[in-house]
């Protein structure tokens, strides 16, 4: 708690100023987490100061709140892309992303817990950087990043307003973002080390060298250039754990062959319906989506199909997502 304070304070996120009548006095609170990688091992534990802003009022506090992010379909082309043509790829992490943008609107909160200024109890912080937890943060960052990358020559796709290009042919250099993470991609090193010595003078940043964990999924490549294998280990199995199916009989595939997932399954009597209640099939469905989306298309059928269920799913759905789960446990270790 106290390093991320001294960060903000660093960062000049506020100043302390008279508590104004007028205006509404946002809360905070701090969120603590701890950070894993893939074979379970704590890589570090996290706090983060979070302003409330589900207490903000639209019109009032703030007004834009879209940021986009990159696509799934898009890290994994840029990886795909980066072994045919032999580019090496590398990732930064961003420090306190959040709060490197630039407020542009007027809010005011109280003094964070356990850190309130001695002789200035009665005062609030007037908000000088987006902070975690604003409505408007992840726009504001995006905004800084964007507006930084292209004066530096960064041109965006098309195709992604995420991607960005930065020089031609064998010069260019790929940058992928997806909020604080980015993913930098170079047929020539030079390049590359170029433009991250750039971000490094503009941002605080933490250069991770080759890129190995992306939002999850674990990065393995043979040498700097060769092949690449994509996997979410980890995250199947805390999912097996979640759900109790640890002691589960494995299965060959994620459906039966031949099986017909209709709405016909769906509970028939109130009883069957109130028991569904209890389950969290959504809550399942969304893990499937979310790996069928990241590294796991050959359970996407299954997950689709079962998705269309989620209003009003019966026994034989859960039992068939559950199927699903068996399967996984029995190829944990696939990937693409």
């Amino acid at each position: 708690m106290k390093k991320k304070y001294n960060t903000l304070q660093e960062n000049k996120t506020w100043t302390l100023v008279p508590r104004p009548a007028d205006k509404k006095i946002l809360t905070n609170r701090w969120v603590f987490k701890t950070k894993v990688v893939q074979d379970s091992e704590i890589k570090k534990y996290k706090a983060r100061l979070v302003a409330r802003g589900n207490t903000q009022e639209w019109g009032v506090d703030y007004e834009e709140v879209f940021a986009p992010v990159a696509r799934y379909e898009t890290i994994r082309t840029l990886l795909a892309a980066s072994v045919n043509e032999e580019m090496y790829v590398h990732q930064m992490d961003v420090i306190s992303a959040y709060v490197q943008g630039e407020l542009n609107d007027e809010i005011y909160m109280e003094q964070p817990e356990m850190f309130v200024k001695h002789g200035h109890e009665e005062k609030v912080c007037k908000l000088l950087k987006p902070l975690y937890g604003l409505k408007q943060s992840g726009r504001e960052w995006y905004k800084k990043l964007d507006n930084y990358i292209t004066k530096i020559g960064g041109k965006r796709t098309q195709a992604d307003p995420c991607v960005y290009v930065i020089g031609e042919n064998e010069k260019r250099v790929i940058i992928i973002i997806y909020v604080d993470d980015l993913i930098l991609a170079s047929k020539r090193m030079d390049k590359l080390k170029g433009v991250k010595s750039k971000m490094k003078a503009m941002f605080k940043m933490v250069d991770l060298g080759q890129i190995n964990n992306v939002l999850g999924i674990s990065v393995q490549r043979e040498g700097t250039t060769g092949r690449i294998y994509l996997s979410q280990k980890k995250y199947i199995e805390d999912l097996i754990e979640k759900f109790d199916m640890k002691q589960a009989k494995e299965a060959s595939t994620p459906i039966e062959p031949n099986l017909k997932i209709t709405k016909e399954a769906s509970p028939s009597t109130e009883e069957e319906r109130q028991e569904m209640k209890n389950r969290p099939y959504r809550e399942l469905i969304g893990g499937l989506i979310y790996l069928a989306n990241a590294t796991r298309p050959d359970i996407s059928f299954a997950a689709a199909t079962l998705s269309r269920f989620c209003t009003d799913p019966g026994r034989d759905h859960w039992l068939i997502a559950k199927r699903v789960l068996r399967y996984l446990k029995a190829t944990s270790h696939y990937g693409i």
